[in-house]
């Protein structure tokens, strides 16, 4: 399968998982890389069906320098990113233990010349990165010789392989165990980066960056 194929069978899969959500985002905003009303209904949806309380800070600008080209797979890394910080990180208010009631989503997507920069940040509970490992090595697709030497980051990495993801990952709310591989084949198409730092019991943050220069989706590799 040529590459262009592979970006565009996973962004149909992304834009599956995401509608109505994504064209939402779109609606009446067009000074707006995403629409804040819309990714805030989606926030509460997944609060009420999982009891949760949650506050949504968006902060975004720099649409006038994305590519037009771009800006579905922007809106659908986002709408995945949120999906899962909803859904997985924020814990119900009767878990917070110590913590205000009320979990936070802090979104800021920036543009400027260069670069596209997605920062999502939720004050949950961070990543069982034991539990990821275990499931990891039940799949049977990982020694127990190669987890054991896994950096964190290594570790974070085992999330966006499909048939890995804990059960929370691979809730309906969460993108139903596709949408983190979806992430990962979108950012491989546009040359993007994702990184992920978290404390346990604090807060995990993921940033993604894409480069806005010499970016094209006809030009994958």
């Amino acid at each position: 399968m040529q590459p262009l194929k592979k970006f565009d069978q996973y962004q149909k899969i992304a834009t599956q998982l995401n509608q109505p959500v994504a064209d939402k985002l779109t609606e009446n905003d067009e000074l707006s890389i995403v629409s804040e009303k819309s990714l805030n209904n989606l926030v509460q949806s997944i609060a009420q069906k999982q009891n949760k309380k949650i506050q949504l800070q968006l902060q975004q600008k720099g649409k006038e320098r994305v590519p037009s080209a771009m800006l579905r797979s922007v809106r659908d890394i986002v709408v995945q990113l949120v999906r899962n910080a909803a859904s997985h990180g924020v814990e119900r208010s009767v878990d917070r233990a110590l913590k205000s009631s009320a979990g936070k989503i802090n979104v800021r997507i920036i543009a400027d010349s260069n670069e596209l920069s997605i920062v999502v940040r939720d004050d949950g509970r961070g990543i069982d990165l034991e539990a990821v490992k275990e499931k990891a090595l039940a799949s049977g697709k990982i020694l127990p010789s190669v987890l054991n030497k896994m950096t964190e980051q290594e570790g974070f990495a085992l999330l966006f392989e499909p048939g890995l993801s804990t059960a929370t990952y691979s809730s309906l709310d969460s993108g139903r165990g596709m949408g983190m591989l979806a992430v990962k084949k979108m950012l491989q198409s546009l040359n993007g980066r994702i990184s992920i730092a978290q404390a346990t019991g604090e807060y995990c943050q993921f940033t993604v960056r894409l480069p806005l220069k010499e970016t094209s989706l006809i030009d994958v590799h």
